[in-house]
């Protein structure tokens, strides 16, 4: 989006988006499915839901600066806040296979 690739840009953040909506739906059904009540389970130091909400905001910000043409403030969410942001996913996603293998699942 910086160097003036809007199309482009916009796909790679449709990519994105839908790749964490895979994450966000595997972590839902994978709880389901080994009973574990994600309200309660603690991962990374965070309530799962809290980790399954944080991105919702995100999401929002980036929709809005979508909406209003700021392409600036896109740019910004994404290169300064995305990226502590998926760096806490990817821990506590890590965090998540290593306690469902703790458990006796294979992963």
């Amino acid at each position: 989006l910086n160097a003036g690739s809007v199309a482009s840009g916009m796909q790679r953040l449709i990519d994105c988006v839908e790749i964490w909506s895979q994450a966000h739906e595997a972590m839902i059904s994978s709880g389901h499915l080994l009973e574990l009540d994600m309200e309660e389970l603690v991962i990374a130091d965070k309530h799962v839901f809290e980790w399954l909400r944080e991105p919702a905001t995100k999401l929002r910000d980036i929709r809005d600066a979508i909406e209003s043409r700021d392409h600036v403030m896109l740019v910004d969410i994404l290169r300064y806040e995305m990226d502590e942001f998926l760096e806490g996913w990817e821990k506590m996603l890590e965090a998540y296979a290593d306690y469902v293998q703790g458990m006796g699942v294979a992963a």
